[in-house]
């Protein structure tokens, strides 16, 4: 039996269904009931659970091979990393008490660094909180998801643009599709590894944003061209989308530290570097 958080969402979803298909038991945890039947129906046992419960958090990793971990953005939330600190010291508390031999987490390309990223900040501090542990562990660093791009689709479809916050336009990026991340997560659940693990994950190749439009050009059947949106108008933007101050300011830090090459793939000795097969076009094919 295999515990995995975020079973939801696009990359907890795609770990439950690639456990699966290996024909292995799955502990789906959830926030919403409401959203247990299709976990259910797919063959996934379902555990609702209070992430800010320490005994419940336990009693949901109880009597797993492993867990995989990974944590809400917290957008909304005043203090977004205060509020993930609390967090982390629940589920590392529920890791020890309930014995789990080993943990798979989702990190973030630029978790090294300790300032200057943003939201990833957070993924800093659940290295340093579940590397400390006394358990097998692995960190996938995760490139930025292609499906970032998903929810400005029908935007772009509609009005020819693409916004975009990275410069210059034709900047390579590091991207990877979710059900890569999915794959490599419950491959590392289930073989056979000891110690700890550091996994560096992108996809096949890298794309601009330029690239980026191009590709939901050939989907949308229309020209669609990325436009940049001016520094001094993002962190509103992102208010608009319900993000709190400090969490706005977070993302214009991030899309700074990507536009600069701050966030990047660290390598050197003890890193893995793997490549998924999923490609951009592969994921808006399926819109």
């Amino acid at each position: 039996m295999y515990a995995v958080t975020g079973s939801t969402g696009q990359v907890g979803g795609a770990v439950v269904r690639a456990l699966l298909a290996q024909g292995r038991q799955v502990r789906a945890l959830l926030r919403d009931p409401a959203k247990a039947a299709a976990l259910q129906q797919a063959g996934a046992e379902t555990f609702v659970v209070d992430m800010e419960d320490p005994s419940h958090v336990e009693q949901a990793f109880t009597g797993v091979e492993g867990v995989f971990v990974m944590t809400p953005p917290l957008l909304s939330a005043p203090d977004p990393r205060g509020e993930h600190e609390m967090m982390l010291a629940t589920i590392t508390h529920a890791l020890q008490a309930a014995h789990v031999p080993r943990v798979v987490f989702l990190s973030s390309i630029g978790a090294e660094l300790d300032e200057g990223t943003g939201p990833i900040l957070k993924t800093h501090d659940m290295e340093q909180a579940l590397f400390a542990l006394p358990l097998e562990k692995a960190a996938i660093r995760a490139a930025y998801f292609m499906e970032n791009l998903v929810p400005a689709y029908g935007h772009a479809k509609e009005s020819g643009h693409l916004p975009v916050l990275i410069e210059p336009l034709d900047k390579s990026l590091a991207m990877v599709a979710t059900r890569d991340i999915g794959e490599l997560a419950a491959e590392l659940l289930t073989a056979e590894w000891t110690g700890q693990r550091i996994l560096e994950l992108e996809g096949p190749r890298q794309y601009s944003m330029q690239d980026a439009a191009a590709v939901l050009s050939r989907q949308a059947a229309r020209e669609i061209v990325p436009v940049l949106v001016p520094r001094e108008q993002r962190a509103a933007m992102f208010e608009q989308f319900g993000a709190s101050p400090k969490a706005a300011e977070d993302m214009v830090e991030m899309s700074d530290g990507m536009s600069q090459g701050l966030i990047a793939f660290a390598g050197g000795a003890g890193i893995e570097h793997q490549q998924g097969a999923t490609t951009l076009e592969q994921v808006f094919s399926k819109l």
